[in-house]
């Protein structure tokens, strides 16, 4: 699982420092280099996380460190009053998989039916009631598609009828053909 998405709150200061690779291996913040689990690593047992998503972002913990008091004194007010989150790993796997299908499909337009072959495209397909409209004519199109012949076969006998004339194939052919 790729977190470039997420980001922890450290990330977001201006006032943050990167802690140096020595740091991180004399600490055993990061896994070892000859080991490829994070089974020894300091976080994973601060952590104890069982999931594969819990697991990836041991890895971001240990980047950057800070001084600023504000922020330490907010996060330990966040981190004392969080409650422990209970989680399938069922469903777990199958949102990575998801998340996962979604950043690595390459024509991502053509299969999530946006609109992505001529310039300025990316403007309709940030409407939200453009998409839903050409989503609707989507999914009506093969209906339109298969009863076009059909209206177009009747349409003639009931603009006679409206004219009040005889319905015959006479009077079609000489109105419409």
């Amino acid at each position: 699982m790729t977190n470039k998405e997420f980001k922890l709150p450290i990330e977001f200061l201006e006032k943050k420092e990167e802690v140096s690779e020595e740091i991180l291996n004399d600490l055993e913040l990061n896994e070892n280099k000859e080991k490829t689990d994070i089974s020894n690593c300091l976080y994973n047992h601060i952590f104890d996380c069982d999931t594969e998503s819990g697991k990836s972002m041991v890895k971001k913990w240990n980047k950057y460190y800070t001084s600023d008091v504000m922020f330490l004194k907010d996060s330990q007010k966040l981190y004392s009053n969080m409650k422990e989150i209970e989680t399938d790993i069922v469903e777990e796997r199958s949102i990575i998989e998801l998340v996962e299908n979604i950043n690595t499909v390459e024509k991502f337009e053509d299969r999530y039916f946006y609109i992505g072959d001529f310039y300025g495209s990316s403007v309709f397909n940030s409407n939200e009631k453009f998409i839903l409209v050409y989503s609707i004519f989507l999914i009506l199109s093969p209906l339109m598609t298969l009863s076009l012949p059909l209206i177009l076969l009747l349409g003639p006998f009931f603009m006679l009828k409206m004219q009040s004339q005889d319905i015959n194939l006479e009077t079609y052919l000489i109105n419409f053909c």
